[in-house]
């Protein structure tokens, strides 16, 4: 794992559990409303004090909501279908701005409708279809043909390092939520809290055997080294499955012996679709690898 990597992952589990343990964990989501809310009403006050003020709120506003644009870069890439995706974007983030500096108009132009007084609560719901847009764009961007395939390996290892960097936060939400329990709650909570650890780890172990893969594949499809690093994926996709299944079980049994002790109780039997998907892609890209270097070494054979 590059350094970098693991910074970033410290630092995503360390917000995960700052977060919660500060606004009180359901709570974490209104505080990026509260602060986008913040944001507008900072914005309205500078455009109030006129002047100069007037025009640097609309310089602020204008550069902020036209940052999705930036996703447009390179400029000299090919295009597709999905780069009309950044420009809506950037539409619609002018459009998320321009509320937040005048809420009133979202609730009585508008959404005559709208009947929640809570600004957060606005700031999120209009925040969500922008975060939708990006995270579409993003992974049909990457997902893209390309003529050198190399380029498609790295944005694949990128998705992965993203994807290990929101099961990072998401683990460090666990611990952040502990200090809020207390009696058997606080011993059930650090159970689940080292099961959701484990399952970062087994997800870090695959993204970074799966991200060597890749690499490996962008220096040649039939090449023998792939062979151990399809295996190496294998192994890491089987543990994690068998993972989750121990933590799911666990999980069921630690439920049962806390029984009545706990204010709380989530009787469930599941598994992360998340995890589940990625664990068989990696086995079938694994075995797919390791069918086309058979096929190669059959064929070298009769040369």
């Amino acid at each position: 794992m590059k350094k970098t990597h693991a910074v970033l992952i410290g630092i995503c589990f360390a917000l995960g559990a700052a977060v919660p343990a500060v606004s009180g964990g359901a709570r974490a989501l209104m505080g990026i409303g509260a602060a986008l809310a913040g944001l507008g009403r900072a914005l309205r006050s500078l455009s109030l004090s006129g002047g100069a003020g007037n025009a640097l709120a609309w310089a602020l506003l204008a550069s902020l909501g036209l940052t999705p644009l930036l996703g447009l870069l390179p400029a000299r890439r090919a295009r597709t279908a999905a780069d009309w995706l950044w420009p809506l974007a950037a539409v619609y983030a002018l459009f998320m701005l321009y509320m937040l500096v005048n809420p009133h108009l979202l609730r009585n132009v508008v959404y005559p409708d709208w009947a929640a007084p809570e600004s957060g609560l606005l700031a999120v719901m209009l925040l969500c279809p922008l975060a939708g847009l990006i995270v579409t764009a993003v992974f049909l961007n990457a997902a893209r043909a390309e003529a050198d395939g190399a380029l498609l390996f790295r944005r694949l290892g990128l998705l992965l390092t993203a994807a290990q960097l929101l099961a990072a936060e998401a683990g460090g939400e666990w611990m952040g939520a502990l200090p809020a329990l207390s009696g058997a709650d606080l011993a059930y909570g650090i159970l689940e809290a080292l099961g959701a650890l484990v399952g970062l780890a087994l997800l870090v172990a695959l993204c970074e055997a799966g991200k060597a893969l890749l690499g490996g594949l962008s220096r040649g499809w039939l090449n023998d080294e792939n062979g151990p690093l399809a295996d190496n994926l294998a192994r890491w996709a089987r543990r994690m499955l068998a993972g989750d299944l121990i933590v799911m079980l666990a999980g069921c049994f630690l439920t049962l012996a806390f029984g009545a002790r706990l204010t709380s109780v989530d009787m469930r039997v599941s598994l992360e679709l998340g995890d589940l998907v990625i664990s068989l892609c990696a086995l079938l890209l694994a075995r797919f690898v390791r069918a086309g270097i058979r096929v190669r070494t059959e064929n070298d054979q009769f040369i």
